[in-house]
């Protein structure tokens, strides 16, 4: 009996919140549908390139080992990863993580719970604010989950937690203002540990909108709201200080260090925004450099302009809707308020990353027109407008490249569904909500459909393939010992986090700008917050402690072809076959550089500064490497190029490497021909301003990879220990002219290198990592010391000699490094993230004060 009774009772609340329900699943249906259809691959541009790497990182050690995720030694050449995991890894979703052996697959899964719960919030605020059926509700709600912010965003997951807060924060507010119970301290506190960066845009938006409320409301005890609302916000701010002080710190000596230029201007006529409007308004070109993404259904968005027409809303509130809404417009464009909204950084790619808000607060205005009739004159006016609107989007369609045919007409069919509803049927016929909810959803299903199809998807096998292999390598290192591990291939920049090793590249919008400087001097090749691990050298190898190399096996052709790696982007490094075969696996082979430096090491030299020589690589890694061993050596020397034979094109002079295409040829060539006469190893030095846009680049009949980021000089092996091997070096030009005057021939005398690097390795302490924190090392030296290192410098880490702490100082421009008396030294060097331990003090305090003022 009592079973009954409670099944009876589940079936009742389910009937009577059935648009909970839905607000949640149809969401959830349509998202992942659509994936359905393309095999569950969905990895693309950062989510495949950046963020799965993190989060595969966070799913290995989140209890395994999780002070790695406090500081990591695949971070670059070694760094705190507080800032990163706040930007990326906070939020409570990814715990499902964990449990889901298919990481690509649980990352979509984590996805669609997001949008899905986006739904729901969006459902219970409108649910709760307006007394409209749960059919009109569920049709906001649907609109809202997959506005095009949540579409063309679902890659940038980290974003997503706020687009579920916005909604639950503004009920907050609205308990606030109607003095009743809120969880204000909680949700600010959220907002900034999800995801501080787009926890701070609904933040400031909630200021705004509590502003506006606070202006309509009759209450006549504003001054004790608004202690309420500033005490409350500040006691959920602090409380999350753990998170974003030590963040806070990091981002102004990374990201936030550059500053942006303010001016009085529009990045782009707010006209052409409404272009985004349009079902599929959205591809790579957008994705990079494009508009906002405002898009929800035409039905709404007429709806929120019928608002301002309504005069059975009162005219304040009209008004003060209005000056709400023009700053969120003018914030698309006004140079000014996008940085406001940005936090004082123009956006590297993904434009208008807060336009999910404008979204929500466009359907919300829609909603509370819904409510009330809407006059003749008012719907002559919207059909106006429409019709304006279908006319200039057919002017402008030839200005974006989203905009086709198939997009035109389908606009337009949205457009008349939504003058049907809003002239004769809304409020006139029993099913009027049902006709809003269906084209709704039909319309968002459209934009999703059409705007993702205009982008190109990663093989979720592939990820599989690559993070299985490079696991199974990893896995067989030796254990506890300090080196670097790096590929002549790589998947992302982010490969050491996928695959558990130590390596030289990364991609991360919180970097350490003095690694990113000093690799980049070095000619590995890099951007404002990237490193690639191509551009190095044996002497690059050697500076940068990379002990192990893995490079592809291609004598197992016995692999199935849904099981093997791929090699898309393959460094040139013919001299690998230096480094001799460690152990032989499947698809890899795992390398030995016998050669390389302990990544802590000791020396005679003082902390002078490194003055490197501008685009010069392979003379600013020789440099570095004598002053970190202490030798006048050279290891490389100049070498004098052939004059070139030309195809098809002229040298501007005889003594310039200046060239012009003939006239009327396509194919147009430059070739060096050379003998190598010697059994050093060669590399060609690229200029500046070699790239795929004007040129191809072939060798002994090779094609050779020229994509570049920041335009910089870079290195090329071309050939290794091959006396009497004929050389050729062949241009094509892609454009009437290519410059060459800057082009070098260097060798690298590889056996004079070898002898110094295994004399100075000789005299070297071993050091182990007991921890993510701590490195120890017992060793003797009969004179004082320089204790050198190519560990990234931080005043997080401290240095202990025979228990007694000594002063780290700044060496060669970016490393950690100290000085050592003569003696018997047992050393640990400790990173103790201060700033954390401040935020943390700074947490519990607040907490406290929560407790001890609670309402």
């Amino acid at each position: 009996m009592k079973k009954l009774i409670t099944l009876t009772r589940l079936k009742t609340n389910f009937l009577k919140n059935w648009g909970y329900w839905l607000s949640f699943l149809l969401p959830l249906l349509i998202f992942l549908t659509y994936f359905l259809t393309k095999g569950f691959d969905f990895l693309t541009v950062d989510l495949g390139q950046q963020y799965i790497d993190f989060l595969a990182h966070f799913k290995r050690y989140l209890f395994s080992d999780p002070g790695k995720l406090i500081y990591s030694f695949s971070n670059g050449l070694g760094g705190s990863m507080i800032a990163t995991v706040a930007y990326y890894l906070t939020s409570p979703f990814n715990l499902l993580l964990i449990f889901s052996p298919n990481l690509p697959i649980a990352v979509l899964v984590v996805i669609s719970l997001k949008i899905a719960t986006a739904g729901l919030s969006s459902f219970y605020y409108w649910r709760h604010k307006f007394n409209l059926s749960q059919i009109a509700t569920l049709a906001a709600a649907a609109s809202y989950s997959l506005c095009g912010f949540a579409v063309a965003n679902y890659l940038n997951l980290m974003w997503l937690d706020s687009v579920i807060l916005l909604p639950i924060l503004l009920k907050q507010l609205d308990n606030l203002l109607t003095k009743k119970s809120d969880k204000l301290i909680l949700i600010t506190f959220l907002a900034w540990f999800t995801n501080f960066y787009t926890g701070y845009m609904i933040l400031l938006f909630g200021c705004l909108y509590f502003i506006k409320e606070l202006c309509l409301s009759s209450n006549t005890a504003k001054i004790e709201l608004i202690k309420k609302y500033l005490w409350k916000s500040i006691l959920g701010s602090f409380l999350a200080s753990f998170i974003l002080w030590p963040t806070f710190l990091e981002l102004l000596a990374g990201k936030a260090s550059t500053g942006a230029k303010w001016s009085l201007n529009f990045q782009f006529p707010l006209s052409q925004e409404l272009s985004k409007l349009l079902p599929g308004a959205y591809n790579y070109s957008e994705m990079e450099a494009g508009m906002p993404n405002i898009f929800i259904s035409s039905s709404l968005f007429l709806l929120a302009i019928a608002y301002f027409l309504n005069k059975n809303i009162l005219w304040k509130k009209r008004l003060a809707d209005g000056l709400l809404s023009l700053i969120m417009i003018l914030s698309l464009s006004f140079t000014p308020l996008v940085l406001v909204w940005h936090m004082g950084q123009f956006p590297i790619w993904y434009p208008g990353r807060f336009s999910f808000i404008l979204s929500f607060l466009l359907i919300d205005l829609a909603l509370t027109c819904l409510k009330n009739s809407i006059s003749l004159l008012n719907k002559f006016v919207l059909v106006g407008l429409a019709a304006g609107l279908e006319a200039y989007w057919l002017c402008i369609h030839n200005s974006f490249s989203f905009i086709n045919e198939q997009t035109l007409i389908l606009a337009g069919l949205f457009l008349a569904l939504s003058l049907l509803y809003i002239c004769f049927i809304h409020q006139n016929i029993r099913f009027d909500t049902s006709f809003l909810a269906i084209s709704v959803l039909i319309e968002i299903s459209a934009n999703l459909i059409l705007s993702l199809n205009n982008i190109t998807y990663q093989n979720n096998r592939d990820y599989e393939n690559f993070s299985n292999n490079m696991v199974q390598i990893s896995s067989q290192l030796p254990k506890n010992s300090f080196f670097r591990v790096e590929k002549n291939f790589y998947r992302s920049d982010n490969d050491p986090f996928t695959a558990n090793y130590y390596g030289i590249s990364i991609f991360n919008s919180v970097s350490d700008q003095k690694t990113l400087t000093l690799l980049s001097q070095l000619g590995y090749l890099h951007n404002s917050n990237s490193v690639t691990n191509n551009g190095g050298s044996p002497i690059s190898d050697a500076i940068l402690g990379i002990k192990y190399y893995i490079e592809p096996n291609y004598a197992h052709d016995q692999i199935k072809a849904n099981q093997q790696m791929r090699f898309d982007n393959l460094n040139n490094r013919v001299d690998l076959i230096n480094y001799p075969v460690e152990k032989e696996y499947p698809q890899l082979l795992l390398l030995k550089n016998n050669f390389a430096l302990p990544l802590i090491f000791l020396d005679n030299n003082d902390f002078k500064k490194v003055h490197f020589i501008s685009d010069n690589p392979l003379y600013n890694q020789q440099l570095l490497l004598q002053k970190m061993i202490g030798t006048s050596a050279d290891f490389i020397d100049y070498s004098y190029l052939p004059k070139p034979k030309t195809q098809n094109a002229l040298a501007v002079n005889t003594s310039s490497l200046e060239f012009q295409k003939s006239p009327k040829v396509n194919n147009a060539k430059i070739i060096f021909e050379l003998t190598i006469k010697d059994y050093n190893d060669y590399y060609l030095q690229l200029p500046m301003g070699i790239s795929p846009k004007n040129a191809n680049l072939i060798i002994n009949g090779r094609s050779i990879n020229l994509d570049i980021r920041d335009d910089q000089s870079r290195l090329i092996n071309i050939i290794n220990h091959k006396k009497g091997e004929k050389v050729s070096i062949v241009f094509e030009m892609l454009n009437n002219e290519l410059n060459l005057n800057e082009l070098k021939l260097w060798k690298i005398d590889t056996n004079k290198l070898a002898k110094s690097l295994i004399k100075f390795n000789q005299k070297q302490p071993s050091f182990k990592q007991t921890s993510a924190f701590t490195l120890k090392a017992n060793f003797k030296t009969t004179t004082e010391k320089t204790l050198a290192s190519t560990v990234p410098y931080s005043k997080n880490w401290l240095i202990f000699d025979n228990g007694k702490l000594i002063s780290s100082k700044l060496i060669f421009n970016a490393f950690l490094g100290g000085k050592l008396d003569k003696g018997q030294h047992q050393l640990l060097l400790v990173y103790l993230p201060i700033n954390l331990i401040i935020g943390l003090f700074l947490s519990l305090i607040s907490l406290l004060l929560i407790k001890l003022h609670k309402d």
